[in-house]
């Protein structure tokens, strides 16, 4: 063995007694926090979902914030792919995030399909459908103190304008029913892609994996499907940022376009419905 083989080995040792020794320290550190593990899981998943959420919706917002105040400076640098790119980082970040812990909803309408197909007792669907809200609603205070200086600068009194930014409102000339039907159509293909990447009789992929494909799948329904409404596909996203800024000082972003406000809670609701009896009747049912 030649002295540089010697050196190699000595130096592998070295470095390796180093490492080793580092996550004994480390476990002073983690065994103390293990000391205040929940043991509740109705708790665990409350907490996962409420965290999840936040990720989520703290990303589509702040895009939708920092495009708003870009362009007021730069017009022709406004564009329309950031918010649902980072939209769907968001949702991929989240589900790997809690994902182990809870699924990784992240969506009142995704929670209600799991519970149809049985996959969610009622009890866990109101708790994981209040985390998913009050989420929300929290990331929306948490935008909103990011940009509060932002906000200040763009414009003197709060304005529809920016409520743009936390909420969805429809197009001009785009009726009721369209957005209704946006909505349904929408969270129904939503849905119906998590149904099948959580299937292992489609999809036996890796968690990573359904992770980036949610991500990819919210991207393309916030990319096409984004004219009527913005594509909330979520009541959660829309109505809890909508509730913030009501109580922040935004006036009519509830009476606004007549009952829109109905329509991303309603509508997401209904499609997560309808795509549930449509998976299993001619998915689940015709799969070997």
């Amino acid at each position: 063995m030649s002295d540089n083989d010697i050196i190699s080995i000595n130096n592998e040792h070295s470095l390796n007694s180093r490492f080793n020794a580092y996550p004994e320290n480390l476990n002073h550190f983690t065994k103390f926090f293990q000391k205040f593990k929940v043991q509740s899981k109705l708790i665990r998943e409350f907490v996962a979902e409420f965290l999840g959420t936040t990720v989520l919706v703290f990303f589509c917002l702040s895009a939708s914030a920092q495009s708003k105040f870009i362009s007021k400076d730069d017009p022709k640098s406004s564009d329309h792919l950031t918010a649902p790119l980072a939209g769907g980082i968001g949702a991929s970040l989240a589900v790997l995030l809690v994902g182990k812990i809870s699924g990784a909803h992240l969506n009142p309408a995704v929670s209600f399909g799991w519970y149809l197909k049985s996959k969610l007792k009622f009890v866990q669907f109101l708790v994981y459908m209040v985390a998913q809200f009050f989420g929300a609603f929290f990331a929306a205070f948490l935008v909103f103190t990011l940009y509060y200086s932002a906000l200040d600068n763009y414009e003197n009194e709060r304005s529809l304008d920016t409520a743009k930014i936390f909420t969805t409102f429809p197009t001009d000339n785009i009726g009721f029913l369209t957005t209704l039907f946006d909505q349904i159509l929408g969270t129904g293909y939503l849905v119906m892609v998590i149904f099948a990447l959580n299937d292992k009789k489609i999809a036996d992929i890796c968690h990573s994996f359904v992770a980036l494909f949610i991500g990819l799948t919210l991207f393309v329904l916030g990319s096409t499907m984004g004219y009527n409404c913005g594509a909330p596909v979520n009541p959660a996203r829309d109505f809890s940022p909508r509730l913030f800024i009501f109580i922040s000082g935004w006036k009519d972003v509830f009476t606004s376009d007549d009952l829109y406000f109905l329509v991303p809670i309603f509508g997401p609701m209904l499609g997560g419905f309808l795509s549930s009896i449509f998976y299993i009747l001619f998915i689940s049912n015709n799969l070997d």
